[in-house]
C-alpha cells in the first residue's frame, strides 16, 4: 500500500458504510427569465444570419444537429458554423433557462480550437450548472489557467459532476487533504478508471511515481493531458484535441511547429487565413518537402505580386497553385492571395483560368472578378452563378447538374434550423459528398434566407471539382 493510501485509510474506512449505495443527485434550478442562449460576441445583422434562425426547432433536435457539424471539409460551411456559434441569437423558449444550445455552440468552438472565442462567450454567461462549468473548466485548462478554471468550485462544489475534476480542483484550491481523501475513497469504490487514478495519484504526490511503471498515456481528456504535462509524462501529440494547439502559435515555439499548427487551425476555421499568411512570412524555407514548398510558394507570390512582369507572376502562380491544390488548402490560399492575383493581366489561358477559379473561391468574388467575367463562357454554370442568368447553362458533371437544379427548380418549403443543420451534415465530406446532397444543401440554405452561404458553397464545390 502506498504512503498516501496508508495515511488516510482510517478515514476511508469510516466512510465506506455510508458511501456504498448512497448517491446524491443535485438539481440546480435557475429562476431567471433571461434567455441563456441569447449570448454572443457578434450580432445577427453583423453575421448576416436571420434573427429568427433558431425559431421553430426543438432544443434536442438543435443540439443533436449541432453536434453533427464537426469536421466540415467544405471551408465555407465550416466558416458558417463557426460564425453561427458566435452570434447573439434567441434559442428555443423551452431552453431559455438551461442554455443547452449555448453549450453546444461553445463545445463546437472548443472542438475546432477557437479557445479565445469560447472563453469570450463563457465569460458573458453564468457558470450556474455542471454542464456549463465543465465547458468553463476545460477552456481554462486549455488557456493554462487552472486556478481560474477551478474558482467556481470554491463556493459551489456541486457544480462539478466529474470526480476527477473535483479532486484536481481541491488540490488546485490548496485543499490537499480533502483531495487525497476523496481520491482514496473513489479508488476504494471503483469510481475511477485505473489510469485516471494513477495520474491523479502522481499529481497529488509525485513520490508515488518513483519505482513504479509510469501511468498509461492519457486519453483525449483535457484534464488527463494537463496532468501528464505537469508530471512531464509522454503523450501522443498528433492526436491531442485542437484546443491545445493555440499554445504552439507563441513566438517562443519553433517556426516549423507554428506553421504546422497554423495550417491545422486554419483548415479547421479556428484562425484566419491572414494569420497563416503572416506565419508563412516569418522566415525563409530552407529545406524541401510539401510544407516547405508551400511556404516558399506563398512567400514568392507575396514578394512578386506587385511586379509588372505578368509572365513571371504567372509562372510562380502556377507553381503555388500546385502546392496548395488540395480541397482543404485551396480555399485558404484564395483568401490569402486572390486579391493580389486579381489585379494581374495574364496573357496565358492557363493562368487566366486558375486566376478566375481562385477569385471565385473568395467571399468578395463580385468585386474582384472585374472584367474577367467575359472570360467565362455563358453556358458555364460559373457564369450563371456569377450573374444569376442560367438560361444558357449546360452542366458538364453530375455535381453541376445538381447545383443548377438547386437554383432553377421549385424552391423547397422553408425548413427549421435543425433540419437545415441536418442537411449540412450530409455534406461534411466536402467534395467527396453525394452531389445530390450538395444540391439539396444549397437549396435549403437559399430557402432559409442564407443566399450568400449557398453561393459560397456552390462556387467552392465546383471549383474544387475542377481543380482536382
Amino acid at each position: 500500500m502506498s504512503r498516501l493510501l496508508f495515511k488516510i485509510k482510517v478515514f476511508v474506512a469510516g466512510l465506506l458504510a455510508t458511501a456504498i449505495g448512497f448517491a446524491q443527485t443535485i438539481e440546480i434550478s435557475d429562476l431567471s427569465t433571461l434567455d441563456r442562449n441569447f449570448i454572443g460576441i457578434i450580432s445577427a445583422q453583423q453575421a448576416d444570419i436571420p434573427a429568427d434562425f433558431f425559431a421553430n426547432a426543438s432544443t434536442k433536435s438543435l443540439v443533436d444537429a449541432y453536434s453533427d457539424q464537426k469536421g466540415h471539409k467544405f471551408y465555407s460551411l465550416g466558416q458558417f458554423i463557426h460564425r453561427l456559434s458566435l452570434v447573439e441569437l434567441a434559442g428555443p423558449p423551452a431552453d431559455a433557462n438551461q442554455g443547452r444550445l449555448f453549450n453546444a455552440r461553445v463545445r463546437h468552438l472548443i472542438d475546432i480550437g477557437a479557445i479565445d472565442e469560447a472563453d469570450a462567450l463563457l465569460r458573458k454567461s453564468e457558470i450556474s450548472n455542471p454542464q456549463r462549468f465543465a465547458l468553463w473548466f476545460e477552456v481554462q485548462l486549455l488557456r493554462e489557467d487552472p486556478i481560474l478554471g477551478c474558482t467556481p468550485l470554491r463556493n459551489q462544489s456541486e457544480l462539478s459532476a466529474d470526480i476527477a475534476t473535483t479532486i484536481y480542483c481541491l488540490a488546485i484550491n490548496q485543499d490537499w487533504f480533502a483531495a487525497e481523501l476523496l481520491l482514496a475513497s473513489a479508488m476504494e469504490l471503483g469510481q475511477l478508471e485505473k489510469d485516471s487514478a494513477d495520474l491523479l495519484l502522481g499529481f497529488l504526490e509525485p513520490d508515488n511515481l518513483e519505482g513504479r511503471p509510469p501511468p498509461s498515456p492519457p486519453s483525449q481528456s483535457v484534464l488527463e493531458i494537463t496532468i501528464a504535462e505537469a508530471l512531464a509524462l509522454p503523450y501522443n501529440i498528433s492526436t491531442i484535441p485542437a484546443g491545445f494547439l493555440h499554445r504552439d502559435l507563441s513566438e517562443d515555439i519553433g517556426w516549423i511547429t507554428r506553421i504546422r499548427t497554423a495550417e491545422r487551425l486554419a483548415r479547421g476555421g479556428a484562425i484566419s487565413p491572414r494569420y497563416l499568411k503572416e506565419v508563412y512570412s516569418q522566415g525563409s524555407a530552407s529545406a524541401s518537402g510539401a510544407l516547405w514548398d508551400r511556404v516558399r510558394a506563398a512567400n514568392t507570390i507575396k514578394k512578386i505580386s506587385t511586379s509588372s512582369d505578368s509572365e513571371l507572376i504567372c509562372k510562380e502562380f502556377l507553381q503555388a497553385w500546385a502546392q496548395f491544390n488540395d480541397p482543404k488548402l485551396l480555399p485558404i490560399f484564395s483568401r490569402m492571395y486572390a486579391e493580389e492575383i486579381s489585379h494581374v493581366a495574364f496573357s496565358s489561358e492557363q493562368c487566366i483560368e486558375k486566376q478566375i477559379l481562385l477569385i471565385l473561391l473568395h467571399p468578395n468574388r463580385a468585386s474582384l472578378l472585374f472584367d474577367l467575367l467575359v472570360e467565362i463562357k455563358t453556358d458555364d454554370i460559373l457564369y450563371g452563378l456569377s450573374t444569376g442568368d442560367f438560361s444558357k447553362t449546360n452542366p458538364k458533371t453530375n455535381l453541376e447538374a445538381s447545383i443548377l437544379m438547386a437554383y432553377i427548380d421549385a424552391p423547397v418549403s422553408k425548413q427549421n434550423s435543425a433540419e437545415l443543420l441536418g442537411q449540412l451534415a450530409t455534406v461534411r465530406d466536402g467534395i467527396e459528398s453525394d452531389p445530390r446532397n450538395i444540391g439539396k444543401a444549397i437549396k435549403t440554405l437559399n430557402a432559409k434566407g442564407l443566399e450568400k452561404i449557398a453561393l459560397d458553397l456552390a462556387f467552392e464545390a465546383i471549383v474544387l471539382e475542377r481543380a482536382n
